[in-house]
């Protein structure tokens, strides 16, 4: 993990997006979710790195992007910048990538079905700009179509403000989205670049299954590793 980055902040400017493989190669090329109880089971996260993870999520919505964190709200992301942290949270560096997986599952009634949302984020990262990718799906075990689905995954970096870099914010903050009807599944596979110099990033996926008489959100928790070499 590197340490922050001290030198000035772009806040974060959305300049791309864009699709990448056909739905039948994406498909293929995701492992395919396993039952409710082993999905539960592959994720471990250490009692820790999730309590880390709240108070982060609990410090973001008290801000908007660009607005200045309390001293006391700054610090607690300056520690993980030098010290790292596992989960949906890890500290950005200079040329690097993070890896995220998630899966995950809910049952609906509607349909009396389960619906899986699984898939993986890629984000490659330079000095300023960086390039996020998305391979996720969602999909119905037993094929059985509903009103709406949607995926989203929302990005949120933390990193330095203003020229000279004391004060600490959100310096991009995005949403990448798709959504169809009348189908028993849905692939994600975008590209966003954006520029900021973060120092933690977070990642949050969420598929949303709409009914005639329900909306159900599917929320999983997200394992990110960071390495210098590309996955």
């Amino acid at each position: 993990m590197k340490k922050m980055l001290s030198i000035a902040v772009v806040a974060g400017a959305l300049l791309s997006v864009s699709t990448q493989p056909t739905l039948a190669s994406a498909e293929s090329a995701l492992l395919p979710p396993k039952n409710s109880e082993a999905v539960t089971s592959s994720i471990s996260m250490k009692d820790s790195e999730t309590a880390w993870n709240k108070k982060a999520a609990e410090i973001i919505k008290k801000y908007k992007p660009g607005q200045p964190f309390s001293e006391e709200d700054a610090q607690f992301f300056r520690q993980n910048s030098n010290t790292g942290s596992g989960g949906v949270v890890t500290p950005a560096g200079l040329f690097g990538y993070q890896h995220g997986t998630f899966n995950g599952d809910a049952w609906i009634t509607d349909t009396g079905s389960r619906v899986a949302f699984w898939g993986y984020v890629d984000t490659e990262f330079g000095i300023l700009n960086h390039e996020t990718k998305t391979n996720i799906m969602v999909k119905d075990d037993k094929l059985y179509s509903h009103k709406k689905l949607t995926i989203n995954l929302h990005v949120t970096a933390i990193g330095p403000l203003g020229t000279g870099g004391t004060q600490v914010g959100i310096v991009a903050d995005f949403d990448m989205t798709n959504s169809n009807e009348n189908d028993h599944k849905l692939w994600q596979g975008k590209s966003q670049t954006w520029t900021a110099v973060p120092m933690s990033v977070i990642y949050t996926p969420k598929a949303t299954v709409t009914d005639s008489r329900s909306e159900t959100d599917i929320t999983p928790p997200i394992e990110v590793t960071w390495s210098q070499t590309k996955p």
